[in-house]
This record gives structure tokens, sequence and C-alpha cells, in this order.
């Protein structure tokens, strides 16, 4: 199962791993990480997108204050090739499988 979303607050993280536990699967939580430079950048580039998101989004995202996280912190800065295969070798996958 794969829960794209910001869950930016902590009740929303433990909520998401709750739903997994109930359900009965395994739960791995991953945060992507990037500059504010290139999430603007990305969010300026993007046409015909069905995300809402603008440069306002993201600076009140960069604003907020997330608290604690117990998710796997991955480097997004670079190629989404790369970010892939650093967000499969976080939960012990092949990469080359995980974009398959």
């Amino acid at each position: 199962m794969i829960a794209d979303a910001v869950f930016a607050r902590t009740e929303d993280r433990q909520a998401i791993a709750g739903i997994a536990q109930t359900i009965g699967v395994a739960f791995h939580g991953v945060w992507l990480t990037a500059s504010a430079t290139t999430l603007m950048a990305r969010v300026e580039a993007r046409t015909a997108d069905a995300s809402d998101a603008t440069t306002l989004v993201v600076h009140r995202q960069l604003a907020h204050e997330v608290g604690p996280l117990d998710w796997t912190l991955v480097d997004a800065e670079g190629s989404i090739e790369r970010s892939i295969a650093a967000a499969a070798r976080s939960l012990g996958l092949e990469p080359d499988r995980a974009v398959a």
C-alpha cells in the first residue's frame, strides 16, 4: 500500500501507521527531503498537473513545524530515478524492481 500525501502533522503520520496496522500490512514511512529552491522550481515547472500546489503552498509547508519525524528521511534533491532508488533502498527493495 502506498499513501502519497504530505503527512505534515504528527497525528496524521500516526493515523496512517494505525490504518496499516488495522488492515494488517507493514508500514514504512518515508519522508522525502529537498531544498526550498528545488521544491519551488519543481512546483513552478508543473503543467497540467493534478496538484493544487503553488510556491505559496510550498512556503507555508516549509514554515510549518512537523514535529518529531520517526520516518526514514530520503534525499529527493536529485532526479526522480535517484530518489526512487534511495527510497527503494530505505525499504530494503531492489531499486530496479521498484521502478517497474
